[in-house]
Protein backbone atom coordinates (compact mmCIF):
# COMPACT_ATOMS: atom_id res chain seq x y z
CA UNK A 1 0.00 0.00 0.00
CA UNK A 2 1.10 3.54 -0.67
CA UNK A 3 -0.66 5.02 2.33
CA UNK A 4 1.68 5.99 5.13
CA UNK A 5 -0.65 4.43 7.69
CA UNK A 6 0.02 0.93 6.39
CA UNK A 7 3.75 1.09 5.72
CA UNK A 8 6.05 0.57 8.71
CA UNK A 9 9.19 1.42 6.75
CA UNK A 10 7.73 4.69 5.52
CA UNK A 11 6.63 5.59 9.05
CA UNK A 12 10.21 4.95 10.16
CA UNK A 13 11.72 7.13 7.43
CA UNK A 14 9.30 9.98 8.15
CA UNK A 15 10.09 9.71 11.87
CA UNK A 16 13.83 10.04 11.19
CA UNK A 17 13.49 12.95 8.78
CA UNK A 18 10.96 14.82 10.93
CA UNK A 19 13.12 14.32 14.04
CA UNK A 20 16.19 15.79 12.33
CA UNK A 21 14.34 18.67 10.68
CA UNK A 22 12.43 19.54 13.86
CA UNK A 23 15.65 19.40 15.91
CA UNK A 24 17.39 21.75 13.48
CA UNK A 25 14.45 24.18 13.30
CA UNK A 26 13.53 24.20 16.99
CA UNK A 27 16.84 23.22 18.58
CA UNK A 28 17.76 26.79 19.48
CA UNK A 29 14.53 27.26 21.46
CA UNK A 30 15.68 25.24 24.46
CA UNK A 31 12.92 23.48 26.38
CA UNK A 32 10.25 24.85 24.06
CA UNK A 33 12.15 23.41 21.11
CA UNK A 34 12.20 19.95 22.73
CA UNK A 35 8.45 20.16 23.29
CA UNK A 36 7.92 21.03 19.62
CA UNK A 37 10.14 18.13 18.49
CA UNK A 38 7.97 15.74 20.47
CA UNK A 39 4.84 17.39 19.12
CA UNK A 40 6.00 16.79 15.53
CA UNK A 41 6.49 13.08 16.28
CA UNK A 42 3.06 12.91 17.93
CA UNK A 43 1.49 14.44 14.81
CA UNK A 44 3.09 11.63 12.78
CA UNK A 45 1.48 9.06 15.08
CA UNK A 46 -1.85 10.85 14.81
CA UNK A 47 -1.60 10.91 11.01
CA UNK A 48 -0.92 7.17 10.87
CA UNK A 49 -3.95 6.44 13.04
CA UNK A 50 -6.20 8.77 11.07
CA UNK A 51 -5.24 7.03 7.83
CA UNK A 52 -6.26 3.75 9.43
CA UNK A 53 -9.53 5.36 10.54
CA UNK A 54 -8.67 4.43 14.11
CA UNK A 55 -8.13 6.34 17.31
CA UNK A 56 -4.67 6.33 18.88
CA UNK A 57 -6.15 4.47 21.84
CA UNK A 58 -7.44 1.65 19.66
CA UNK A 59 -4.47 1.24 17.32
CA UNK A 60 -1.83 1.53 20.05
CA UNK A 61 -3.88 -0.51 22.54
CA UNK A 62 -4.07 1.94 25.43
CA UNK A 63 -6.02 0.55 28.38
CA UNK A 64 -6.31 1.25 32.12
CA UNK A 65 -3.65 -0.47 34.22
CA UNK A 66 -5.04 -2.92 36.82
CA UNK A 67 -4.06 -2.10 40.39
CA UNK A 68 -2.56 -5.58 40.78
CA UNK A 69 0.11 -4.63 38.25
CA UNK A 70 1.41 -1.53 40.07
CA UNK A 71 3.87 -3.41 42.28
CA UNK A 72 5.22 -5.41 39.34
CA UNK A 73 5.62 -2.22 37.32
CA UNK A 74 7.69 -0.61 40.09
CA UNK A 75 9.93 -3.67 40.39
CA UNK A 76 10.40 -3.85 36.61
CA UNK A 77 11.38 -0.17 36.58
CA UNK A 78 14.10 -0.76 39.17
CA UNK A 79 15.38 -3.82 37.31
CA UNK A 80 15.43 -1.87 34.06
CA UNK A 81 17.40 0.92 35.74
CA UNK A 82 20.03 -1.56 36.97
CA UNK A 83 20.38 -3.26 33.57
CA UNK A 84 20.41 -0.03 31.56
CA UNK A 85 22.98 1.45 33.95
CA UNK A 86 25.25 -1.54 33.42
CA UNK A 87 24.94 -1.30 29.63
CA UNK A 88 25.54 2.44 29.78
CA UNK A 89 28.70 1.77 31.78
CA UNK A 90 29.87 -0.62 29.08
CA UNK A 91 29.16 1.86 26.31
CA UNK A 92 31.11 4.59 28.11
CA UNK A 93 34.22 2.46 27.71
CA UNK A 94 34.05 3.25 23.99
CA UNK A 95 31.81 6.31 23.58
CA UNK A 96 31.12 9.73 25.07
CA UNK A 97 28.10 10.51 27.23
CA UNK A 98 26.42 13.17 25.11
CA UNK A 99 23.41 13.50 27.41
CA UNK A 100 25.44 14.78 30.36
CA UNK A 101 25.68 18.31 28.99
CA UNK A 102 22.00 18.34 28.01
CA UNK A 103 20.96 17.55 31.59
CA UNK A 104 23.19 20.10 33.33
CA UNK A 105 20.36 22.57 34.03
CA UNK A 106 17.75 20.05 35.14
CA UNK A 107 17.97 21.20 38.76
CA UNK A 108 17.37 24.83 37.87
CA UNK A 109 14.49 24.02 35.54
CA UNK A 110 13.31 20.81 37.18
CA UNK A 111 9.60 20.92 36.30
CA UNK A 112 10.30 21.86 32.71
CA UNK A 113 12.82 19.02 32.59
CA UNK A 114 10.17 16.53 33.76
CA UNK A 115 7.98 17.56 30.85
CA UNK A 116 10.76 17.53 28.25
CA UNK A 117 12.97 14.63 29.35
CA UNK A 118 10.49 12.37 31.13
CA UNK A 119 6.78 12.78 30.33
CA UNK A 120 6.72 13.67 26.63
CA UNK A 121 9.34 11.13 25.47
CA UNK A 122 7.60 8.37 27.43
CA UNK A 123 4.29 9.04 25.72
CA UNK A 124 5.45 9.92 22.22
CA UNK A 125 8.20 7.30 21.86
CA UNK A 126 5.94 4.53 23.12
CA UNK A 127 3.17 5.51 20.72
CA UNK A 128 5.58 5.57 17.80
CA UNK A 129 7.68 2.46 18.45
CA UNK A 130 5.52 0.16 20.61
CA UNK A 131 2.38 1.61 19.05
CA UNK A 132 2.58 2.30 15.32
CA UNK A 133 5.68 0.27 14.43
CA UNK A 134 5.09 -2.69 16.75
CA UNK A 135 1.41 -2.95 15.75
CA UNK A 136 2.30 -2.61 12.07
CA UNK A 137 4.29 -5.87 11.99
CA UNK A 138 2.25 -9.12 12.16
CA UNK A 139 5.18 -11.32 13.22
CA UNK A 140 5.45 -10.25 16.86
CA UNK A 141 8.88 -11.78 17.41
CA UNK A 142 10.15 -9.68 14.54
CA UNK A 143 8.13 -6.71 15.85
CA UNK A 144 9.87 -6.93 19.25
CA UNK A 145 13.34 -6.97 17.72
CA UNK A 146 12.70 -4.41 14.97
CA UNK A 147 10.91 -1.86 17.15
CA UNK A 148 13.80 -2.09 19.63
CA UNK A 149 16.44 -1.64 16.92
CA UNK A 150 14.70 1.39 15.41
CA UNK A 151 14.12 2.86 18.87
CA UNK A 152 17.86 2.62 19.52
CA UNK A 153 18.80 4.11 16.14
CA UNK A 154 16.52 7.14 16.52
CA UNK A 155 18.51 8.24 19.57
CA UNK A 156 21.26 9.02 17.04
CA UNK A 157 24.23 8.68 19.37
CA UNK A 158 26.19 5.51 20.04
CA UNK A 159 26.17 5.86 23.83
CA UNK A 160 22.37 5.83 24.06
CA UNK A 161 21.98 3.28 21.26
CA UNK A 162 23.76 0.68 23.40
CA UNK A 163 21.26 0.58 26.23
CA UNK A 164 18.27 1.90 24.25
CA UNK A 165 18.21 -1.32 22.23
CA UNK A 166 17.79 -3.39 25.39
CA UNK A 167 15.25 -0.91 26.77
CA UNK A 168 13.32 -1.25 23.50
CA UNK A 169 13.36 -5.05 23.77
CA UNK A 170 12.21 -4.75 27.37
CA UNK A 171 9.27 -2.49 26.52
CA UNK A 172 8.22 -4.45 23.42
CA UNK A 173 8.22 -7.71 25.39
CA UNK A 174 5.93 -6.11 27.99
CA UNK A 175 3.55 -4.87 25.28
CA UNK A 176 3.51 -8.33 23.71
CA UNK A 177 2.77 -9.86 27.12
CA UNK A 178 0.11 -7.42 28.33
CA UNK A 179 -1.31 -6.05 25.07
CA UNK A 180 -1.43 -2.68 26.81
CA UNK A 181 0.77 0.26 25.84
CA UNK A 182 -0.18 2.11 29.04
CA UNK A 183 2.09 -0.23 31.02
CA UNK A 184 5.23 0.68 29.07
CA UNK A 185 4.35 4.38 29.07
CA UNK A 186 4.30 4.31 32.88
CA UNK A 187 7.56 2.32 33.15
CA UNK A 188 9.22 4.56 30.55
CA UNK A 189 8.06 7.64 32.47
CA UNK A 190 9.35 6.31 35.80
CA UNK A 191 12.66 5.24 34.24
CA UNK A 192 13.22 8.71 32.76
CA UNK A 193 12.14 10.36 35.99
CA UNK A 194 14.59 8.34 38.12
CA UNK A 195 17.45 9.31 35.80
CA UNK A 196 16.37 12.94 35.94
CA UNK A 197 16.15 13.02 39.74
CA UNK A 198 19.54 11.34 40.08
CA UNK A 199 21.14 14.02 37.91
CA UNK A 200 19.29 16.98 39.41
CA UNK A 201 19.59 16.00 43.10
CA UNK A 202 22.69 13.83 43.20
CA UNK A 203 23.80 15.56 46.43
CA UNK A 204 20.52 15.01 48.29
CA UNK A 205 21.06 12.59 51.22
CA UNK A 206 18.47 10.09 49.95
CA UNK A 207 19.75 10.11 46.37
CA UNK A 208 23.35 10.09 47.52
CA UNK A 209 22.64 7.08 49.70
CA UNK A 210 20.97 5.25 46.81
CA UNK A 211 23.83 5.98 44.42
CA UNK A 212 26.36 4.74 46.96
CA UNK A 213 24.76 1.35 47.51
CA UNK A 214 27.61 -1.05 46.78
CA UNK A 215 27.72 -4.78 46.08
CA UNK A 216 31.19 -6.28 45.80
CA UNK A 217 32.59 -2.83 45.09
CA UNK A 218 30.11 -2.28 42.25
CA UNK A 219 27.47 0.46 42.39
CA UNK A 220 24.27 -0.93 40.77
CA UNK A 221 22.58 2.50 40.71
CA UNK A 222 25.67 4.38 39.50
CA UNK A 223 27.32 1.78 37.30
CA UNK A 224 30.99 2.14 36.47
CA UNK A 225 34.01 -0.09 36.11
CA UNK A 226 36.76 2.25 37.30
CA UNK A 227 38.16 2.63 40.81
CA UNK A 228 38.86 5.89 42.65
CA UNK A 229 42.17 6.24 40.80
CA UNK A 230 40.45 6.00 37.41
CA UNK A 231 41.78 2.56 36.60
CA UNK A 232 39.60 -0.08 34.96
CA UNK A 233 38.77 -3.03 37.23
CA UNK A 234 37.81 -6.41 35.79
CA UNK A 235 36.32 -7.39 39.13
CA UNK A 236 33.77 -4.58 38.91
CA UNK A 237 32.85 -5.68 35.39
CA UNK A 238 32.39 -9.26 36.63
CA UNK A 239 30.17 -8.27 39.55
CA UNK A 240 28.16 -5.88 37.36
CA UNK A 241 27.66 -8.58 34.74
CA UNK A 242 26.34 -11.03 37.32
CA UNK A 243 23.93 -8.47 38.80
CA UNK A 244 22.72 -7.35 35.37
CA UNK A 245 22.16 -10.96 34.30
CA UNK A 246 20.24 -11.67 37.52
CA UNK A 247 18.11 -8.54 37.02
CA UNK A 248 17.41 -9.52 33.40
CA UNK A 249 16.38 -13.05 34.43
CA UNK A 250 14.06 -11.73 37.12
CA UNK A 251 12.56 -9.26 34.63
CA UNK A 252 11.86 -12.07 32.14
CA UNK A 253 10.17 -14.06 34.90
CA UNK A 254 7.98 -11.13 35.94
CA UNK A 255 6.99 -10.33 32.37
CA UNK A 256 6.07 -13.98 31.82
CA UNK A 257 3.92 -13.89 34.94
CA UNK A 258 2.24 -10.72 33.72
CA UNK A 259 1.35 -12.47 30.47
CA UNK A 260 -0.21 -15.39 32.36
CA UNK A 261 -2.07 -13.24 34.88
CA UNK A 262 -3.57 -11.10 32.13
CA UNK A 263 -5.01 -14.05 30.23
CA UNK A 264 -8.49 -12.59 30.35
CA UNK A 265 -7.42 -8.97 29.95
CA UNK A 266 -7.78 -7.07 26.66
CA UNK A 267 -10.01 -9.71 25.12
CA UNK A 268 -10.80 -7.39 22.23
CA UNK A 269 -7.11 -7.08 21.39
CA UNK A 270 -6.65 -10.85 21.22
CA UNK A 271 -9.76 -11.30 19.09
CA UNK A 272 -8.51 -8.57 16.79
CA UNK A 273 -5.18 -10.34 16.33
CA UNK A 274 -6.96 -13.63 15.63
CA UNK A 275 -9.07 -11.96 12.95
CA UNK A 276 -6.01 -10.37 11.39
CA UNK A 277 -4.07 -13.63 11.40
CA UNK A 278 -7.01 -15.54 9.91
CA UNK A 279 -7.43 -12.91 7.20
CA UNK A 280 -3.74 -12.93 6.30
CA UNK A 281 -3.80 -16.72 5.99
CA UNK A 282 -6.84 -16.83 3.72
CA UNK A 283 -6.99 -13.54 1.83
CA UNK A 284 -3.48 -12.08 1.74
CA UNK A 285 -3.08 -8.35 2.31
CA UNK A 286 -4.95 -6.74 -0.55
CA UNK A 287 -8.16 -5.94 1.35
CA UNK A 288 -9.23 -4.73 4.77
CA UNK A 289 -11.07 -6.57 7.50
CA UNK A 290 -13.60 -5.52 10.11
CA UNK A 291 -13.22 -6.89 13.60
CA UNK A 292 -16.14 -9.22 14.32
CA UNK A 293 -18.41 -7.53 11.75
CA UNK A 294 -21.09 -9.47 9.91
CA UNK A 295 -22.21 -8.84 6.37
CA UNK A 296 -25.21 -6.87 7.65
CA UNK A 297 -22.95 -4.71 9.76
CA UNK A 298 -20.80 -3.94 6.74
CA UNK A 299 -23.88 -2.96 4.76
CA UNK A 300 -25.04 -0.71 7.60
CA UNK A 301 -21.65 1.01 7.60
CA UNK A 302 -21.85 1.59 3.86
CA UNK A 303 -25.38 3.02 4.14
CA UNK A 304 -24.25 5.42 6.85
CA UNK A 305 -21.02 6.13 4.96
CA UNK A 306 -18.98 5.34 8.05
CA UNK A 307 -15.25 5.08 7.72
CA UNK A 308 -14.01 1.51 7.92
CA UNK A 309 -11.09 0.91 10.29
CA UNK A 310 -8.07 -0.79 8.75
CA UNK A 311 -7.07 -3.47 11.24
CA UNK A 312 -4.87 -5.71 9.13
CA UNK A 313 -1.11 -5.36 8.83
CA UNK A 314 1.13 -6.36 5.93
CA UNK A 315 4.06 -8.77 6.33
CA UNK A 316 7.19 -6.75 6.98
CA UNK A 317 10.28 -6.74 4.79
CA UNK A 318 13.09 -4.17 4.51
CA UNK A 319 13.02 -1.77 1.60
CA UNK A 320 14.72 1.44 0.49
CA UNK A 321 12.86 3.61 3.01
CA UNK A 322 13.93 1.34 5.85
CA UNK A 323 17.62 1.33 4.90
CA UNK A 324 17.72 5.08 4.20
CA UNK A 325 16.32 5.80 7.67
CA UNK A 326 18.88 3.48 9.30
CA UNK A 327 21.82 4.94 7.37
CA UNK A 328 20.79 8.51 8.25
CA UNK A 329 20.72 7.65 11.96
CA UNK A 330 24.16 6.01 11.84
CA UNK A 331 25.64 8.94 9.90
CA UNK A 332 24.26 11.44 12.41
CA UNK A 333 25.60 9.39 15.33
CA UNK A 334 29.01 9.18 13.64
CA UNK A 335 29.04 12.93 13.05
CA UNK A 336 28.28 13.54 16.74
CA UNK A 337 31.22 11.35 17.76
CA UNK A 338 33.61 13.11 15.37
CA UNK A 339 32.52 16.69 15.99
CA UNK A 340 31.83 16.75 19.73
Amino acid sequence: MNKMGFHVNLIWLYAVVLHIVASLVFGSLGYLGSVLVNLVTFLLVLTVCRQRNLTIRRWCHLSPIPLRQIGVILILTVLLFIIAGYLNGLSLLFTENLMASALKETRTYFWQSILVYSLLPAIVEEMLFRGCIFRGIPDKKMAIFLSAALFALLHMNFNQMTYAFFVGLFFAAIVAATDNLSVTIVIHLLFNLINLINVAFYDHPVIEGLLHIRIGGYYPFAAGFFDERGQFQWSLLAVGSVLAAFAAGLAVLLISQMAKSEKGWRKDGREERKNVEKFLETEGTEETILQGKTGEEKKRRRRKKEKVPFLWVAPWRPDGAFWIGCVICILVATAYELLL
